[in-house]
């Protein structure tokens, strides 16, 4: 199935399921998960875009201030 992709597109698939599995845990239960895209940028750099509901943005902006204090 990914036999075709580019060493960059495998990365980038990776590094959405990694990010995806953290957040899974990090964030309660109670919230939407967040929608975590692979994408290659222009520059060929493996990337990731994500999208979330308000709750979950809010879930996550708690996480960072309390990881600050």
């Amino acid at each position: 199935m990914t036999a075709h992709l580019s060493d960059s597109d495998r990365q980038a698939l990776r590094l959405a399921h990694e990010l995806r599995e953290e957040m899974r845990l990090a964030l309660p239960q109670q919230v939407a998960a967040p929608s975590v895209s692979p994408y290659v940028d222009p520059s060929g750099r493996p990337s990731v875009l994500l999208r979330m509901d308000e709750e979950t943005a809010r879930a996550v902006m708690a996480l960072l201030v309390a990881r600050r204090m």
